[in-house]
Parts: structure tokens; sequence; C-alpha cells
């Protein structure tokens, strides 16, 4: 058997998911309220996280 090779995401990688979906969830939640501007502002963090936490990686 070969030596294990495989890594694990990085700390900051999993915090930048984390995050992505925390702002997922509030984008929902204002969508759903009628927050139609918050959703909009919050579904753009939520893309930008989630691309930092793909980049980091």
């Amino acid at each position: 058997m070969g030596p294990n090779t495989a890594r694990g995401p990085s700390h900051v990688a999993v915090g930048a998911f984390v995050i992505a979906g925390i702002l997922a969830a509030i984008a929902v939640y204002n969508y759903a309220t009628g927050v139609h501007g918050g959703a909009i502002v919050t579904s753009i963090g939520t893309v930008v996280a989630a691309l930092l936490g793909a980049l980091i990686e």
C-alpha cells in the first residue's frame, strides 16, 4: 500500500464555504420576507465567498 496522499481542505477554504452558506441562508430569508434588495446584495456576497473558497483551494 502506498502512502495516503489525499489532502483535506484548508481551514480558510472551509471558512469561505461556511460564510457562503450563511449568506445563502440570509438571502433566502430576505427574499422570503420581501426584502428583495437585501436578497440581491446577499446573493452577490454568496457568489464572491464561494469563488474565494474555490480559488484558495
